[in-house]
């Protein structure tokens, strides 16, 4: 069986699924595609700017073009394209025209990636990690969709002997939710001297963005770091923190793959609270949840002073997801659902 694995060069998840699918024996070709302006020169960027190229059509367009002739020669039995904005619908037509099997895997929901719907009706399956996706593509598209809750990748998430020298850490996408709430936890940590590192695209490749960025959410500035971090490097600092937040996207209604790649280190998570969360996680066992930020900055204070139960806490976490929310295990139930 030959599967044909398209999707995002992000956080090593594609590449996840492709390890995963290899151990039960599938032959597997994989195509990661990256940012269209990431390969691109300061005329190029200039000249999108002012309308006279579209990268972005430019780097859809050669990457469909560079699919084509992967699946002419790869023949694939199945193809799974991971959230999928990139493909073109003549892609997946030819795709199809060719034999193979069209499964759409939504890494990310449909709420954020409406342009999907475009092209939604010519998979011959949907596979969601948002519940409220599910019965949507179902009723909408007549499509077989199931739900797939995110995992953890245990060859990048294990748990190591590490100091944790650090007491507050997130790292995510900026959103007006996230910052809000980043805000009063630097707050918090300047004021108690904790020690809190936050990972993200907070102001951009321009210097003076940020001044900008420490008059409207200062004093996060200090605890900012504005880069990406590999998924390697995003383990480690979850090894190295004592309370690792995880705080979801406003428009996810699932649970986020940080809600299990914390755990998977076993390291203690603080999560907002979701409805999700009690049907597959013990509360105040397994991690623990916050309400609003009154709650979540007496929670940090309460489990950074007891040190104790925090620790047993992520290591009943650990003990819960090893072997059941792992990449694996996720990777063996999506294939019982979509092989031939």
């Amino acid at each position: 069986m030959k599967v044909l694995l398209i999707g995002p060069n992000y956080f090593n998840y594609v590449r996840s699924i492709a390890a995963a699918l290899e151990k039960i024996n599938i032959t597997v070709n994989v195509q990661c595609y990256g940012n269209a302006y990431d390969g691109c020169n300061y005329l190029q960027k200039k000249l999108n700017f002012l309308g006279i190229i579209n990268i972005d059509e430019m780097h859809a367009r050669e990457w469909n073009d560079h699919i084509l002739k992967i699946g002419a020669a790869f023949k694939p039995d199945i193809c799974i394209i991971c959230n999928g904005m990139i493909m073109s619908s003549r892609s997946l037509q030819t795709l199809k025209s060719n034999g193979a099997k069209l499964v759409l895997w939504l890494l990310d929901g449909l709420k954020r990636n409406s342009q999907l719907e475009q092209n939604i009706s010519f998979y011959d399956r949907c596979l969601a990690y948002d519940l409220l996706d599910v019965d949507y593509v179902i009723q909408k598209y007549r499509i077989p969709c199931n739900h797939v809750l995110s995992s953890y990748d245990p060859a990048i998430y294990y748990p190591d002997k590490q100091v944790r020298d650090i007491d507050i850490s997130f790292v995510g996408k900026t959103t007006k939710k996230r910052l809000e709430i980043l805000k009063e936890v630097a707050n918090y940590a300047l004021n108690n001297n904790r020690t809190f590192i936050t990972y993200g695209n907070y102001w951009g490749k321009h210097f003076w963005k940020k001044s900008q960025f420490r008059q409207k959410n200062a004093p996060l500035d200090l605890y900012a770091v504005n880069t990406k971090v590999s998924p390697d490097d995003l383990a480690q600092l979850y090894r190295r923190t004592k309370i690792c937040l995880n705080i979801h996207i406003a428009e996810h209604d699932g649970l986020n793959p940080r809600t299990f790649e914390i755990l998977g280190t076993k390291s203690f998570a603080l999560v907002d609270n979701k409805a999700e969360l009690s049907q597959y996680f013990q509360i105040g066992k397994h991690l623990a949840i916050y309400n609003d930020v009154d709650d979540l900055l007496e929670k940090i204070e309460y489990y950074l002073l007891n040190s104790d139960l925090r620790e047993a806490i992520a290591a009943d976490g650990y003990a819960h997801v090893e072997n059941i929310y792992d990449i694996d295990s996720t990777v063996q139930k999506v294939w019982s659902l979509i092989a031939p």
